[in-house]
């Protein structure tokens, strides 16, 4: 019966959790952005079965907080495994996520799917077979009774940023991709005080500026040129219309912050130092001992990395 009455807690908490991981509000500060009446996109051009009607990303540095709206459509019977498909990822160890909605429409038919919707949260570690742990989550649900010609729309918020960042920030914003889009809506909120740099790639776009208490900048784009990639383009090159923004001005800046990240400080060097005292008196040269220890590293020293919040950039001691 304690058995039992464990498992029923342990069921709870676990159901607790990823209720607690649903919201049917969308942040204030969030400009809402409706799906219909966007437009039509170049259907000649839908490769996979289907294309998304509505980007739309905004990005708050001033709350830590980051909202995404997306709205796809299954233009085909083969695309209803990947439209039906929703997942977003976080990392626990600095950030929150929460689903707002997920609304099927059908015609002039709109189904709210938020209250019965099943979200499972997976462990990410995708690198776990070289040695990494990333510590990430995915939070994951496959809907159900979605048809040809159905746009699932859903939108969710991820909540903080890594510490090491301090008061950086740096943002690559997509205003083209390689399937069709009725509207990309690129959105940034960032302190009135704070310079900005802009590097704009392959595109003309202009950002809307609106300033109050903060700075606020809107990039749009209506239906863009989809862009093909072949199989055998070089990973280097990048042919999509980006606008990259950070409030970094130099390189000399990334330089002296990334300096401070990777300073080892002191800690208990006994074990390394028996390690070395070893090597040293087995071996009579300093040849000997360069060789001893390139053994010593290769045999006894396993290479993984746990790389989960701070330690994505932040080298842990070593001891």
């Amino acid at each position: 019966m304690k058995r039992f009455s464990f498992l029923i807690c342990c069921f709870t908490a676990f159901s607790f959790s990823l209720f607690s991981q649903k919201s049917a509000g969308i942040p204030k500060w969030v400009n809402p952005i409706g799906v219909d009446n966007i437009g039509p996109v170049n259907k000649k051009q839908i490769k996979d079965g289907y294309y998304y009607v509505l980007i739309d990303e905004q990005y708050n540095v001033v709350e830590k907080q980051n909202f995404f709206h997306y709205a796809i459509c299954a233009v085909t019977e083969e695309a209803l495994v990947n439209v039906s498909q929703i997942e977003f990822s976080y990392d626990p160890g600095y950030e929150k996520a929460v689903l707002h909605h997920v609304k099927i429409h059908r015609g002039a038919t709109v189904i709210d799917k938020t209250p019965t919707l099943e979200l499972r949260e997976l462990n990410e570690e995708n690198q776990r077979n070289n040695g990494i742990l990333n510590e990430r989550k995915t939070l994951y649900s496959n809907l159900s009774d979605v048809r040809k010609g159905d746009i699932v729309e859903y939108s969710y918020s991820v909540t903080g940023r890594n510490p090491i960042m301090k008061s950086y920030f740096n943002f690559n914003l997509s205003l083209s991709y390689s399937v069709p889009v009725g509207k990309i809506s690129e959105r940034i909120i960032f302190p009135k005080s704070t310079e900005l740099s802009l590097l704009s790639k392959n595109t003309s776009v202009k950002p809307v500026i609106k300033q109050t208490d903060v700075n606020d900048y809107v990039w749009e784009a209506y239906n863009p040129v989809v862009i093909s990639m072949e199989s055998s383009t070089p990973s280097w090159y990048n042919p999509f219309q980006q606008v990259q923004v950070s409030n970094i001005k130099s390189w000399q800046e990334v330089k002296m912050h990334c300096g401070t990240l990777l300073n080892v400080g002191k800690y208990n060097q006994t074990g390394l130092k028996k390690i070395v005292d070893s090597i040293t008196a087995l071996n009579p040269d300093k040849e000997a001992e360069i060789t001893a220890v390139i053994e010593f590293v290769q045999t006894h020293i396993r290479y993984s990395g746990n790389e989960g919040g701070i330690y994505s950039h932040v080298p842990r001691s070593p001891e």
